[in-house]
Order: C-alpha cells, then sequence, then structure tokens
C-alpha cells in the first residue's frame, strides 16, 4: 500500500473511530443506572473516557477488566456444503 493510501486509511480510522466514541459517550451519558457494565474494544477507551469527562467532571472508571473476547483456534478446519449438487 502506497504512503497516500495509507493517510487516507489512517485519517478515515480515526474518523470512525472519532464517531463510535462520540456515539458511545452519548449512550453512556443516557443511561439511568449510577453503574453500568461495558464491552468494548480497548481503542476506544481514551476518547469515550476523555468525551464524558468533558460532559460531566465527576464521570469516573470504576474498574477495567481486559479480556479477549474471541480468540483463534491453533488448528481449524471446516467445509461450509452451500451448494447443491
Amino acid at each position: 500500500m502506497n504512503q497516500d493510501k495509507k493517510d487516507k486509511k489512517d485519517e478515515m480510522d480515526k474518523l470512525v473511530l472519532n464517531y463510535r466514541n462520540e456515539a458511545l459517550a452519548n449512550s453512556i451519558m443516557q443511561q439511568p443506572n449510577s453503574k453500568i457494565f461495558i464491552t468494548y474494544g480497548n481503542a476506544h477507551l481514551p476518547g469515550t473516557y476523555q468525551i464524558l469527562k468533558a460532559k460531566d467532571p465527576n464521570w469516573k472508571i470504576a474498574s477495567v477488566k481486559w479480556i479477549r473476547t474471541i480468540d483463534t483456534p491453533k488448528e481449524y478446519q471446516k467445509e461450509l456444503d452451500l451448494l447443491e449438487e
């Protein structure tokens, strides 16, 4: 991939990340409960937290637990029979 395409992809990735962070922060702010559980990718935490703090300086993270939600198997073989013979 040439540098120009890579730069455009990085720019688009940041745009999508920021959009999702804003949507997530807005959703969190609308929650009536004082404690909530969120499962989201780790790239979203810094930006989302920054947005939440800007909206409400009292906002805080009580705990963070990093887990891998989907793991690839060491070996995988499967056939899909989608076409009828």
